[in-house]
């Protein structure tokens, strides 16, 4: 049985719950080597941007 094929919609939000998880990733990171310095607040933010680009995935959602 051939699979159905993902909509434009559905496109997009799989690209971008590939970047909220790669923008989240590289936040820890940065966190974590960041030790106290400002790097870590940068990561911080790059995590809380993750979480944003999350919601974003889930707005699509409404809309298919």
């Amino acid at each position: 049985m051939k699979p159905k094929p993902q909509t434009k919609a559905e496109k997009l939000a799989e690209k971008l719950e590939k970047l909220a998880k790669k923008m989240m990733d590289v936040g820890a990171e940065m966190e974590y080597y960041g030790g106290f310095g400002e790097m870590t607040g940068h990561g911080r933010e790059l995590i809380g941007a993750g979480r944003i680009v999350q919601s974003w995935v889930k707005e699509i959602g409404k809309y298919k």
